[in-house]
């Protein structure tokens, strides 16, 4: 029962950081203290499900974003966050960059077995491009590699480098950076570096940002004795600029899912629920062509109606419910009927990937 709950609040975590995170974009700051009040709330109170070695950090999550929360209400601050983030990268970095120590290990990914073997030998390369459809694992990779080696994880989406809600791009992209070599050994992961081809705005504008990035990247190359690693994700690596390519010595594929990977991760997610009576082989069959992260979300939703069914006065499952003593009962085949149903896998050009891996590697 209790890998169900951390299952669970793992998702709640998802959820909150990328609510907080839109609220930011459009200056919403008070608004955004009610999820990093939640966050805090979460790993408080997960902290008690997770070994003590993993509960230090949970601990002090929960104060960071709690501290995030206060200070951003305390009236003479936020009388002036506004402007005190237009001008301070540092201001937005406290509000976007935590240095988290991920719980995933390299058992919490189902296969891609060749990716891991490329992340165990590192032969002192410090940045990697990982590339593959969506949710094929490459943020959980990431963040197991950090675990791995016991060293801070940060994250940021491309697309924000070039967003206007938040400023100078330059001074974004510093003040990540500079926060990330205060830890004892860090890892930036970039998401969705792809999508720069993507964004509205001019191509100087952007080849100029992401040459900056480049360079901040180049000066983790040339400092070795730094254990810091920054990782870049792409879902169509073919959209990006061949220079840009070129600072990613390392291309690692992550493909989607065959059979024994898919009964793996059904495996992982559905951890401390019965499921002796599901047909399992039907599940993996009825899943072909599905990302993990498709077939993890179909998991969430079939414990979630079960444990709401079996749970009654339970509205929802949240960090107070998932404390409580909760009942469950054995998974069938029903359960899964309509999360099969309701799940659209995105089209995959099996073509456009071949062709890139055969050019670039990976």
């Amino acid at each position: 029962m209790e890998e169900i709950k951390q299952n669970l609040l793992r998702k709640q975590v998802e959820n909150e950081k990328e609510s907080a995170r839109d609220l930011i974009k459009h200056r919403k700051y008070m608004e955004a203290c009610t999820h990093f009040m939640s966050l805090s709330s979460i790993f408080r109170k997960a902290a008690y499900l997770y070994p003590p070695e993993l509960a230090e950090n949970l601990f002090s999550l929960a104060s960071d974003y709690e501290s995030i929360a206060i200070n951003i209400r305390n009236r003479e601050r936020a009388a002036n966050l506004q402007k005190l983030i237009d001008i301070k990268g540092n201001d937005l970095a406290n509000c976007l960059f935590f240095p988290e120590k991920p719980p995933e290990t390299w058992d919490h990914i189902g296969g891609l077995e060749n990716a891991k073997i490329a992340l165990r030998e590192l032969r002192g390369n410090r940045a990697f491009l990982l590339y593959g459809p969506e949710g094929t694992g490459k943020k959980t990779l990431v963040r197991a590699f950090a675990n791995n080696r016991k060293i801070d994880f940060f994250e940021i989406f491309a697309s924000d480098l070039i967003s206007k809600y938040f400023g100078d791009s330059r001074q974004l992209i510093d003040a990540l950076f500079e926060k990330a070599m205060k830890s004892r050994g860090s890892v930036i992961f970039i998401n969705g570096i792809d999508t720069f081809t993507q964004e509205k705005t001019s191509f100087t504008e952007t080849k100029g940002v992401l040459l900056y990035l480049m360079a901040r990247i180049e000066e983790i190359q040339r400092h070795r004795e730094m254990d810091m690693y920054v990782f870049a994700s792409a879902s169509r690596p073919w959209k990006m600029d061949k220079d840009i390519q070129e600072h990613f010595p390392v291309k690692i594929n992550t493909t989607l899912p065959d059979a024994a990977s898919r009964a793996l991760i059904f495996k992982i997610h559905l951890t401390g629920s019965d499921s002796s009576g599901v047909n399992m082989e039907g599940l993996v069959n009825k899943t072909e062509g599905f990302t993990g992260k498709d077939v993890s979300g179909i998991c969430y939703k079939v414990l979630e109606k079960m444990l709401l069914e079996q749970n009654p006065g339970i509205e929802q499952l949240n960090v107070r419910t998932l404390q409580q003593a909760i009942v469950q009962r054995p998974l069938k085949d029903d359960d899964f009927t309509k999360p099969l149903e309701e799940a659209q896998p995105e089209a995959y050009p099996a073509d456009e990937y071949s062709l890139w891996k055969n050019e670039f590697g990976g």
